[in-house]
């Protein structure tokens, strides 16, 4: 049985969707000479549609702390503070609507706060000073 998971076999994972609303996903594939591979998917079931941001960040921007709120469904939901590059740096359980998180220890440049659960995913932007 095969028990590498996805981070073992692919790098530097991007996605970007077209005027048309269709997702592509490229990374770097281990399995295929560290090739780059791009893939789409063509079946519109399942897509939902996207809508206003449920992430609000402030003080933006912050020295030391932020306080980051979300109107979203709180089940199984994991919030990440990402840096440019997509490393994930701070990773933690949302268990309210309110999460305040020491960001003092960062160096100063953007980085973004991604809110993930079944359901939804959610990106907002903040400037570390």
């Amino acid at each position: 049985m095969n028990t590498k998971t996805i981070k073992d076999i692919t790098g530097y994972a991007s996605l970007a969707f077209n005027q048309a609303g269709q997702p592509f996903v490229a990374y770097e594939d281990y399995f295929n000479g560290y090739k780059a591979t791009v893939m789409y998917y063509d079946a519109p079931a399942g897509i939902i549609e996207l809508q206003s941001s449920q992430i609000t960040v402030y003080p933006n921007p912050a020295t030391g702390e932020i306080t980051i709120e979300t109107s979203a469904s709180l089940t199984q939901t994991q919030l990440s503070i990402m840096n440019l590059n997509g490393q994930q740096l701070i990773t933690l359980i949302v268990t309210g609507p309110k999460t305040q998180i020491d960001i003092s220890r960062l160096p100063g440049g953007v980085y973004f706060v991604r809110i993930t659960n079944d359901k939804m995913l959610e990106f907002e932007k903040f400037i570390k000073r």
